[in-house]
């Protein structure tokens, strides 16, 4: 399908570097899709949509009190409105 298949009849490694490339491409193409989906606020809004991620919570968690025991102090929540 892809034309890489085996050993390539005249140059060695020319069907690695060939499928290497594919390979890079199809990656490429997957991050650029991400970062349009971010920047177009598509992703975050899907997310919520479909609940794959739970509101954050103005309650501090119990790590927090934790951390606050030792000196450190969480940042604040910035819950979206």
């Amino acid at each position: 399908m892809l034309g890489v298949r085996g050993s390539h009849p005249t140059t060695p490694g020319e069907n690695a570097r060939q499928l290497a490339r594919i390979i890079g491409g199809a990656v490429l193409a997957g991050e650029l899709s991400l970062y349009a989906a971010l920047a177009a606020d598509q992703l975050v809004h899907a997310h919520m949509a479909r609940n794959r991620s739970a509101p954050a919570s103005a309650a501090p968690s119990r790590s927090a009190h934790h951390l606050a025991g030792v000196g450190l102090h969480p940042a604040p929540v910035m819950v979206p409105r």
